[in-house]
């Protein structure tokens, strides 16, 4: 990702005229989670401006809500969660299953220090 691209876009219209926000009120609103709808939406921009090489990798998905939301209207976009608490991941595939993302978020259960090898879509 450029990030001059990034940067300009930031302290533009971001968080005025995007255009998914309600889209992303959905997720933010039914997916328990720790990242609030502005925080959402700046991952789902870095995510749509990704090299079709890159992914987002995020560590420590806990439900999957920041997961989901940076995929919303990125059908080209990838995600890789990695998680080592049995629960959280086990709602984490039920809400990725929910928004219909299983063909773009790769999810692993474990540390992420001993998943490296695994990282992969």
């Amino acid at each position: 990702m450029e990030v001059k691209h990034f940067h300009d876009y930031l302290y533009s219209d971001f968080f005025h005229a995007y255009p998914i926000k309600k889209a992303m009120k959905k997720v933010v609103n039914s997916v328990d989670g720790m990242s609030n709808i502005n925080i959402s939406m700046l991952l789902n921009w870095a995510v749509k401006n990704l090299k079709k090489d890159e992914f987002f990798l995020e560590i420590g998905s806990y439900k999957g809500r920041t997961a989901i939301a940076s995929l919303i209207g990125n059908k080209n976009s990838r995600v890789i969660t990695v998680d080592n608490c049995d629960e959280n991941f086990s709602y984490c595939k039920k809400n990725i299953k929910k928004f219909k993302f299983q063909n773009q978020i790769n999810s692993i259960l474990g540390d992420w220090l001993y998943s490296i090898d695994l990282i992969q879509f």
